[in-house]
């Protein structure tokens, strides 16, 4: 029991008893009594059964009863003395245990120690084995930092390719409203002249006359003349007013053509779409021309008076006769193509301010239409503007020689400019039956 109990829980239990043992032997004292107790004794005795065999431990616990021990009361504290040297073994024991655990410890890391430096001597010889030595190992990392690097690059211009483009898209949707984007060969356009259909009836003769009055009146009326060279101002105030008178045939006839499909429950044969092409054309023309010149109240006022007038009579001609309206669309585009070969030639001549033409970059809305280079001029642009009208000369010439019924012989959303541009496309035999065509793709 006395080795088996823990220390301070031995030391506090004996503790206690000492203290009692004292109170005895003070009353025994007391009572002059020099004999040593039952209860010492039996302790006594098993102190001396329990302590060690080795001669080292002798003095200790032989000397228990001698007289170095503290007297109390001219008594020896037996056990006091019996849980000290009780105490004093149990910690003797426990050091051997704690210095055979240390040495255990120490055992086993200095084992992990020599497997972790056979692992490393395994590496080290596998890599051998293999041919990697320090030196490859280095020039690999160094090449996949560079592959790095390279795949970083790659990437970045990939995204610089991927923003162009999506940039690219987004200026091709921004147009996408546009029914067509005329495009020509400017080596072709700059060949191009004045040409004059002959009238062949009264019809012609008719739409000749009025085109010639309308023209007469408003050349009257801005003091304008062929022998007479414009500035640029001249120019762009003739240009503009022109073209918003110009945009309205195309827009009526398509509008009445329209009406009367669905009036009458059957297909157009193409017209419509052409139509709406030219009145979208000319529109563009004057959206260019505004780019540079922005009109005063005194103009716009003017340009409401001539569409309302003109928009009417050609409203209600259309309806009485189509082939006639056409044919007079026709003679105007060509007085059009005349008024812009005139505009070019003050440029190359020199003779006003309208030569710097020749050199000042043509508007961006102009540029994305015509689908022209990046530093084209506006007199670029008047050549486009002229192809344009003689363009339409072509077609409205060919639909007064048709049929109204009959197919229409233009592609959509491409232009249409033979060299002979005041006659039908080759191949082309107008024909005065009205044929019905039933192709599916001639809505």
């Amino acid at each position: 029991t006395l080795f088996n109990t823990p220390p301070r829980a031995f030391i506090l239990t004996r503790t206690k008893r000492s203290i009692e043992t004292k109170e005895y032997h003070s009353t025994t004292h007391n009572n002059k009594t020099k004999k040593m107790c039952a209860a010492c004794r039996r302790a006594a005795g098993l102190l001396l059964k329990q302590r060690p065999s080795s001669s080292s431990y002798t003095s200790s616990s032989t000397s228990i009863f001698s007289r170095t021990h503290r007297i109390v009361d001219g008594k020896t504290d037996v056990f006091r003395s019996a849980a000290i040297s009780g105490t004093s073994s149990m910690m003797h024991a426990r050091t051997r245990c704690t210095f055979h655990t240390n040495a255990k410890n120490e055992e086993e890391h200095q084992d992990s120690m020599k497997r972790m430096s056979k692992t490393r001597n395994f590496h080290s010889t596998s890599f051998a084995a293999g041919g990697v030595s320090t030196k490859e190992r280095a020039e690999k990392k160094r090449f996949s930092a560079e592959a790095a690097t390279t795949s970083t690059e790659e990437e970045m211009v990939e995204t610089d390719a991927r923003a162009k483009k999506d940039e690219t898209k987004m200026k091709k949707s921004a147009q996408s409203y546009m029914l067509a984007h005329p495009t020509y060969d400017f080596g072709f356009i700059e060949q191009l002249k004045p040409k004059h259909r002959p009238p062949q009836g009264a019809r012609d003769y008719v739409s000749m006359f009025a085109v010639w009055s309308a023209r007469k009146g408003f050349d009257t009326i801005t003091s304008y003349s062929h022998e007479k060279s414009l500035t640029k101002d001249q120019w762009l105030f003739r240009f503009i007013f022109l073209e918003t008178v110009a945009g309205i045939p195309g827009m009526v006839a398509g509008m009445l053509r329209h009406m009367n499909s669905l009036r009458l429950l059957r297909h157009d044969n193409g017209w419509i779409h052409t139509l709406l092409e030219e009145a979208e054309n000319e529109r563009m023309h004057l959206m260019t021309f505004l780019n540079m010149k922005q009109p005063s109240i005194f103009f716009r006022a003017g340009v409401l008076a001539a569409q309302g007038v003109f928009f009417n009579a050609f409203f209600f001609s259309y309806l009485i006769s189509p082939r006639t309206c056409h044919r007079f669309v026709g003679y105007l585009e060509e007085e059009a193509v005349r008024t812009y070969t005139h505009a070019l030639n003050d440029i190359d001549s020199g003779g006003t301010d309208a030569r710097q033409w020749a050199k000042e970059r043509a508007p961006k809305l102009a540029i994305e239409y015509w689908k022209m280079d990046e530093d084209a001029t506006i007199r670029d642009v008047l050549l486009a503007v002229r192809a344009d009208e003689a363009s339409h000369a072509h077609v409205n010439h060919t639909f007064s020689s048709m049929g109204t019924t009959q197919k229409n012989p233009f592609v959509k959303g491409e232009s249409h400019l033979p060299e002979n541009f005041v006659e039908p496309p080759p191949g082309f035999v107008p024909s005065e039956e009205n044929r019905v065509a039933k192709d599916a793709d001639s809505f």
